[in-house]
């Protein structure tokens, strides 16, 4: 039981850790974010269209197809030993 906690208590931290140094340092990064601001909504329908077309190859079994893709350098001897 005490290593649920331990573990927990881990999990939790590394959750908050984000939210506090972006609490902290929101004045600062304030200026950057009102430039960036009016690409939000290019971003949003952009980032869901990604998730549906990720989702279909996941649905439809063909996520393994994006991968041969990508299988450049150091990264396609790693896939390779599998």
């Amino acid at each position: 039981m005490l290593q649920a906690g331990i573990l927990l208590l881990a999990y939790s931290v590394g959750l908050a850790i984000p939210f506090l140094a972006m609490g902290l340092a929101y004045n600062s990064v304030k200026p950057i974010y009102n430039r960036v601001k009016p690409y939000v909504g290019i971003v949003n329908y952009a980032s869901g269209a990604l998730l549906i077309i990720v989702g279909i190859l996941i649905f439809t079994d063909s996520l393994i197809n994006l991968n041969s893709l990508f299988n450049f350098g150091f990264l396609g001897d790693i896939s390779a030993e599998t």
